[in-house]
């Protein structure tokens, strides 16, 4: 056996295949560059890992933040109120005025078609009904539909993931990041699980743009068809389903060939899901469309009518709710506006002014309202809106002339100081002046020789007799029956308040005839009746506000009598206007200001109470300011105002007749069974809740057989007084009333006045007395026994009086003017002058004329 033999390659030999054994110097490194690179790889490997670990632990702690901040509930959603469009309404259901940021006006599911809802289902979200608020097929079907072609034209969101975009609930848009996409996604899963498809799909049909303008599917039928969304063909509410991808390429009104395509699209995938069938696609397909107008219509916010009373509700709702919330719209708001009377109103108004223009008369204002309730029925702010959106109705303080009267005399009458049949001194009266000047009231045309009663006094509309009460009841005490009579303007306290000297607002006159009216009870002006949400929520719902005044019935009543006599009596400065006795139930007051600058014609029927003014406004070029220029010397309340009043009041009377047929059509009324439900004794109009009902019902009352003299007392015990009453007035009857019944009365309390206009005999003055004040000082201060003291005379230091020694004086300005105030300056306000440059004293204002 051959011995083996071992070669030691340690002194550096080869191997005689030329390999390294293991262990060698060559071999080593290649092992270790392996190694090496191995090492790397896995280290790589490692980061990667870590890498992806981080980025999905970052993700998911991101996305933990993102759901944990959204809203833990729906309520966000569930009080959503998408912005649209407010209308304003007439009480007889004409549109007034739509408020509007956006053209949107929401409906409920029930009121968009099923075919329109199909639509939307069938072109936006197949798998609507089926899917989870998140369709993945849907993201990776349009995904290679959008790669693998040249348009854009498939979206991979589901309607409700457009709804989160297009509420923009959480902060959420339509950027387009990560964040972004993750709270659409989980709040869509959110929404899906806490509505129904049919709110989901309800809440996206009224939020979603249509173009032109339109949000909404209401807006969007209106805007395009002229129709709201439930009159909507098939062809036209595939129209209106395809916009939402393109609103403004694919709107009609833009192009009209784009829209027809998208259309047809739109049907054709209704087909293809058989919501229709082929037949009904071929069909809406060959209809043409047509457009309800030349051009996209105009969304901005819009009045249509009456727009001084709508400026005035929607000054209201503002003050009440905020800008914001009115112009995010969304409410139906119904007012109190009579739009038939409103009509009347404005015609009465403009025929009025033109029919007199040549007197120098070149605006009016008119305000009428339910007594009974307070709701405003007609406003007019003046003769042109568009020359001038200032309303006088409402905002132009005036001075009232003798139409403020009623104020002065109900002071008296309440206080006992007078009654309507006691005389007052005519004699003439000279008084101290607050600019040092003495001055004396007087009356046009001239001063009368006789005493006349105090209903005679204001039948006449006498200045001396007016001034002479006022002194007596004091300025203090008649500026605070003024305050509960409804006149809440700032009254200067000097006598001549009397000739209504201190401006206030028509609206403020109409309330206070509107308290005489109602024998004490006074009206809240109302302009609302009630605001509802487009959801068919109720907001508001005014009621009627009576406030009883502590004024007795008895000086209402003898009042009530007073201003009758204003239109009955022949020496009445209204007589002449009223002499064909229609309307029958008249009562008012005429009043004219220093100059003839300012008109009124204030009074009420049974049904309604009305305040008109008229006058010359212009602005003074020097100083900018707003003035009203003098009339003619016969522009009277009677010769201007008394004519717009009456033609007004006729047709509201027919109007109101109407409507009360149409009442009594439904529902026939009952006939009164207690006290309260009375008519009041010769009072056009008694409130139920008044303090001292003076009318209780005979018994067996109600529609009578006609009587054999109806003038004639039926019965009278001394304590109370049983008359037959007209059924339409509510005065005396004759033998040629339609309709008569009868009615007990407190004793003396039964109406004086036959329907015919006639007085009754036994109206006549049971005591007159004159009063002794023929010739009394003006300078010093009578008191009555019981009566506050009464206001001496202004005592305005004169220009010539020392100046203070204080470097800067505080003195009372005309607004009009801008000189120094005196009693007959209707607006003024307090300022600071040196003491060495005072203003004059005002000469633009002067005493009236008297009517």
């Amino acid at each position: 056996m051959a011995a083996t033999r071992t070669r030691d390659y340690r002194s550096g030999g080869q191997p005689p295949n030329g390999r390294t054994p293991t262990g060698g110097s060559g071999g080593g490194r290649r092992r270790k560059k392996r190694n090496i690179w191995l090492v790397r790889l896995q280290m790589v490997l490692a980061f990667l890992v870590l890498a992806v670990l981080a980025g999905a632990l970052g993700s998911a702690w991101a996305l933990t933040r993102i759901i944990n901040n959204l809203p833990k509930s729906t309520l966000e959603i569930e009080n959503y109120l998408p912005a649209g469009r407010s209308m304003i309404y007439s009480s007889d259901g004409i549109l007034l005025a739509q408020v509007a940021t956006q053209n949107r006006q929401t409906v409920t599911i029930d009121h968009i078609p099923m075919p329109l809802q199909n639509a939307t289902v069938a072109i936006e979200d197949s798998r609507f009904y089926s899917n989870h608020g998140i369709d993945f097929r849907g993201i990776t079907r349009a995904l290679f539909h959008n790669i693998s072609s040249d348009t854009m034209g498939q979206g991979g969101s589901t309607i409700t993931q457009q709804l989160v975009r297009n509420l923009g609930i959480a902060g959420l848009g339509h950027e387009k990041t990560f964040s972004r996409k993750v709270k659409e996604v989980v709040y869509a899963f959110k929404i899906d699980q806490n509505f129904s498809k049919q709110q989901i799909l309800e809440m996206y049909l009224n939020q979603v743009y249509y173009g032109s303008g339109a949000y909404g599917v209401q807006a969007a039928a209106e805007t395009y068809f002229g129709k709201p969304a439930e009159k909507l063909d098939l062809a036209q509410c595939a129209l209106i389903a395809g916009l939402p991808q393109r609103p403004s390429g694919y709107s009609p009104y833009v192009d009209k060939a784009a829209a027809m395509t998208r259309r047809n699209i739109v049907l054709g995938r209704m087909r293809d899901l058989a919501y229709i069938s082929a037949d009904q696609c071929a069909t809406a397909q060959e209809e043409p469309i047509i457009l309800a107008f030349p051009k996209a219509p105009s969304t901005s916010s819009k009045i249509y009518r009456a727009p001084y009373f709508v400026n005035y509700v929607l000054k209201q709702l503002t003050n009440k709710y905020g800008s914001d919330f009115i112009l995010r719209g969304g409410l139906n708001v119904t007012t109190t506006l009579n739009y038939q009377m409103q009509q009347a109103a404005e015609s009465a108004v403009t025929n009025g002014i033109s029919s007199v223009s040549y007197l120098g008369v070149t605006d009016a204002a008119l305000v009428a309202m339910d007594q009974k309730t307070g709701y405003i029925k007609a406003m007019v702010g003046g003769i042109s809106y568009q020359k001038s959106q200032f309303n006088i109705a409402a905002d132009g303080r005036r001075q009232p002339g003798s139409s403020f009267k009623p104020v002065i005399y109900t002071a008296a009458l309440d206080s006992g100081l007078i009654s309507e049949r006691e005389t007052i001194s005519n004699a003439p009266l000279t008084l101290p002046g607050a600019n040092g000047k003495d001055w004396s009231p007087k009356d046009d045309p001239g001063p009368s020789p006789r005493n006349p009663t105090a209903l005679e006094a204001v039948a006449e509309s006498l200045n001396i007799p007016a001034v002479r009460v006022l002194r007596e009841v004091g300025v203090d005490t008649a500026i605070h029956y003024a305050s509960m009579m409804g006149i809440k303007s700032p009254l200067a306290p000097y006598l001549t308040l009397a000739l209504g000297s201190s401006a206030v607002t028509p609206l403020e006159m109409c309330r206070m005839y509107a308290l005489i009216a109602n024998q004490g009870q006074l009206p809240t002006p109302i302009a609302i009746e009630k605001i509802v949400q487009s959801d068919g929520t109720p907001l508001e719902e005014d009621q009627p506000e009576l406030e009883t005044t502590s004024i007795s019935v008895n000086a209402f009543k003898q009042m009530d009598d007073m201003l009758r006599a204003v239109v009955t009596s022949d020496a009445g400065t209204a007589h002449n206007v009223f002499a064909d006795g229609n309307p029958p139930d008249v009562r008012g007051k005429t009043g004219t200001t220093q100059e003839h600058r300012d008109v009124w014609f204030d009074g009420y029927t049974s049904k309604l109470t009305c305040v008109v003014w008229a006058g010359h406004p212009s602005k003074d070029e020097r100083t900018g300011r707003p003035v009203y220029l003098p009339m003619t010397g016969v522009a009277f309340g009677a010769t201007i105002c008394a004519p717009i009043w009456k033609q007004f009041m006729v047709a509201a009377n027919t109007i109101l007749a109407a409507e009360a047929a149409r009442e009594a059509a439904h529902k026939k009324p009952a006939a009164p069974t207690t006290a309260a439900e009375a008519p009041a004794a010769n009072s056009p109009a008694s409130p139920s809740t008044s303090p001292t009902p003076l009318v209780e019902p005979a018994s067996g009352s109600g529609q009578s057989a006609p009587p054999s003299d109806p003038t004639a007392d039926v019965s009278s015990d001394g304590k109370s007084v049983t008359v037959w009453v007209d059924d339409s007035s509510g005065l005396r009857a004759t033998p040629n009333s339609a309709g008569s019944h009868q009615e007990t009365f407190a004793a003396g309390m039964q109406p004086t006045t036959y329907a015919d206009g006639s007085s009754v005999s036994s109206a006549v003055p049971k005591t007159t007395h004159a009063k002794s004040d023929q010739s009394a000082p003006s300078s010093t201060t009578t008191t009555l026994p019981g009566s506050t003291p009464t206001y001496h005379a202004a005592t305005v230091p004169s220009p010539s009086a020392p100046a203070a020694p204080a470097k800067m004086v505080t003195v009372t300005i005309c607004v009009e003017s801008g000189m120094r105030a005196t009693e007959w300056c209707p607006e003024t306000i307090d300022k600071q002058y040196p003491a060495n440059k005072i203003p004059k004293y005002c000469t633009l204002h002067k005493p009236p004329p008297g009517e």
